[in-house]
């Protein structure tokens, strides 16, 4: 895999979310180099809230390739993995796809 800029991979997020109202994706924030992406709900008691939805991930295959991966958030509070390993563009098109 060749140089990853952070700033660049931002700005595709910003205009992912942008160009898919659809998916309601309030806000990204990057952490530890994983792009997590948040949506908004109204809980029980009608407080909006904002839970982290789904992330994309940096991971190595069995060989030591380096790619992209995408995860959603379960009900039990835990990471789940799709299974792909593809670039960060791949990715964003999995999410907006929702196939998962």
């Amino acid at each position: 895999m060749g140089w990853i800029s952070i700033p660049v991979l931002s700005k595709k997020c910003e205009l992912f979310i942008e160009k898919n109202p659809q998916l309601k994706i309030s806000k990204f924030a990057c952490k530890k180099g994983n792009f997590i992406f948040y949506r908004e709900y109204v809980n029980i008691q009608k407080v909006k809230c904002e839970t982290a939805d789904i992330r994309i991930c940096l991971v190595k295959n069995d060989k030591g390739i380096e790619s992209w991966s995408v995860d959603y958030m379960r009900h039990t509070g835990k990471w789940q993995n799709i299974l792909i390993f593809r670039d960060f563009d791949e990715c964003l098109n999995e999410i907006k796809s929702g196939k998962w």
